[in-house]
């Protein structure tokens, strides 16, 4: 880029806050402001290229503040002698400035060397050793010494001329798992690590170096070698000689489109049959003598029966393809199986406002959440119902906190029998009362979550296994073909077929016709009149408690 007096015109306020800071009165600013203004008219004359245009006029600003101090030192006895750089009038600012900023680039660009080539630049040009000590400090020959620093000199030219990506900005994914991860483990690093996460990125696709990665990252190798060992490690990365190749599918803004656009276009008629099925069975769920039944909303309760009985069947169908193909979790070092599920944050919005709306009605964090066997369970689905709602303030979802809530439920359920509650279970209950679990009718306590018994869970179960059943073996296939098809062309080739076909049919088929009712529902549809929950009512619905030994 020239610099030119249009480029210089829009720093002026810039220039003259530099000079205000640096002089401290409005007279002295103005005055060095016109010498730096002058210094950089200068230099646009002459019509070169400058590849950072910032800090070549921040650069030029740092100079001549130290000229002006020099030609004013009687007048600036007070100001720090280390900021006065020695500095002469002769001295052409313009090539000062490029050197400066050449041997910052320099710099730069050894940083971003592999780790040998580091080691042999620093002890060459920095120790100066001769290339026969280095060669028996790294066991290697003189002669190879030799190659490296020539290869090194090439690669340092090369990129110095090239132009640096100097306004990188990360991308964040978001990141989760299908299976079994360690806690704690590399996972929890890859879902808050950006440069993990970037790293992953870099890779995507062909093979690359670690110099590569580090001249794509614009990060010094050095920060980067900790961080790729631990993910081939995980086999996050594939290693190929000296190569490093993402081993996971990483989603985008396309991909999603593409899955709302298929399930806002073929999951209705599966909606309609899955509706139909649960309704025809919905006396049965209320014959079921589960705590809370008659005080909670019976709609809401629908709701996570027709998600159950959708994601249930859904991924039924799922697993027969995978079978069929073989599929094989992948084990990871640290005792781990899972899958990563990774996509890219904020890539886009939806331009359709049928579509961006549906979108918000397939939202799903999470499905099914345990506590340990033999203690009971917490049945809880995050989905659009939640919008609007702090999740964070009232769902808990770590273990001690489901095994407090189920002993709130035991103690609740006591006290209806006559039994006074200790002050643990009390506090356990205010808690719940705040987490909107729990609240109080005409002084009684009472749960908004259906609260079931092992027997009583293993009923329902049964009615849902039968609805299963009526809707046929088949009931997903074509739906699922349609979407592995759709699928193929997102998930690239250098994935090996094991990862491929898991990502080709990991559909949330289930969560596509949870979204078709809502939509239809919303819509004022006179055959789905299901209440959609408010954000208060949403803290406690799409939930249930299962209390083991319970009869």
């Amino acid at each position: 880029m020239k610099l030119t007096e249009d480029i210089i015109c829009e720093y002026i306020k810039k220039i003259f806050g530099f000079a205000y800071e640096k002089t401290g009165n409005h007279y002295e600013a103005e005055e060095l402001s016109s010498e730096i203004m002058l210094q950089l008219l200068e230099c646009a004359t002459k019509n070169k290229d400058i590849e950072h245009i910032s800090s070549f006029i921040y650069t030029v600003c740092c100079y001549t503040w130290s000229k002006y101090l020099r030609k004013n030192k009687k007048h600036w006895e007070c100001v720090d002698i280390e900021e006065i750089q020695e500095v002469t009038g002769s001295i052409d600012v313009e090539n000062e400035t490029m050197d400066k900023l050449m041997c910052t680039r320099l710099r730069k660009q050894i940083s971003y060397l592999s780790k040998i080539h580091r080691e042999i630049v620093i002890m060459h040009y920095y120790e100066n050793k001769t290339t026969a000590q280095i060669g028996m400090i790294l066991g290697i020959s003189e002669g190879t010494v030799r190659w490296y620093l020539s290869n090194i000199r090439d690669t340092l030219k090369e990129r110095i001329d090239m132009s640096e990506n100097l306004d990188f900005r990360p991308i964040a994914l978001r990141v989760g798992m299908d299976g079994c991860a360690a806690e704690p483990g590399l996972l929890k690093i890859l879902e808050s690590d950006l440069l993990m996460q970037n790293i992953a990125l870099a890779c995507y696709g062909e093979p690359i170096t670690i110099t590569e990665i580090s001249e794509k990252l614009n990060v010094a190798a050095a920060y980067l070698e900790k961080h790729i060992e631990n993910m081939v490690y995980m086999d996050y990365l594939r290693q190929h000689g000296k190569k490093y190749q993402t081993n996971f599918f990483i989603s985008n803004f396309e991909v999603e489109l593409a899955k709302v656009r298929y399930a806002y276009s073929y999951a209705a008629p599966l909606a309609e049959k899955l509706y139909d099925a649960v309704m025809a069975r919905k006396k049965d769920f209320f014959e079921i003598d589960f705590y809370g039944n008659g005080t909670i909303n019976e709609e809401f309760f629908l709701w996570y029966v027709l998600l159950k009985v959708a994601q249930e069947k859904s991924y039924e169908q799922m697993q027969n393809k995978w079978n069929d193909c073989k599929l094989e979790r992948p084990f990871r070092k640290d005792g781990s199986e899972y899958w990563i599920i990774a996509d890219k944050k904020d890539e886009g919005n939806v331009d359709d406002e049928n579509l961006r709306k549906f979108a918000d009605y397939r939202t799903c964090i999470g499905y099914k959440l345990n506590t340990k066997e033999g203690v009971g369970a917490m049945y809880q689905a995050d989905t659009y119902f939640l919008h609007g709602v702090d999740g964070e303030k009232f769902r808990d979802n770590s273990t001690p906190n489901i095994i407090k809530l189920l002993q709130a439920a035991k103690a609740i359920m006591k006290s209806d029998d006559g039994c006074e509650m200790n002050e643990f279970e009390k506090l356990y209950v205010s808690e719940f009362i705040k987490q909107g679990y729990i609240s109080s009718d005409k002084g009684k306590l009472v749960f908004n979550i259906p609260v079931f018994t092992g027997e009583q869970w293993k009923t329902l179960n049964d009615i849902v296994a039968e609805i299963k059943a009526s809707l046929g073996k088949d009931f997903f296939k074509e739906y699922l073909d349609g979407y592995s098809d759709m699928m193929e062309k997102f998930i690239p080739k250098f994935l090996d077929d094991n990862v491929r076909n898991y990502y080709k049919y990991a559909m949330l088929g289930g969560f596509d016709l949870f979204a078709q009712l809502i939509k239809k529902s919303i819509e004022g549809d006179e055959k789905y009149k299901l209440q959609i929950p408010n954000i208060e009512e949403s803290k406690h619905t799409m939930t249930w408690l299962v209390i083991e030994g319970e009869k």
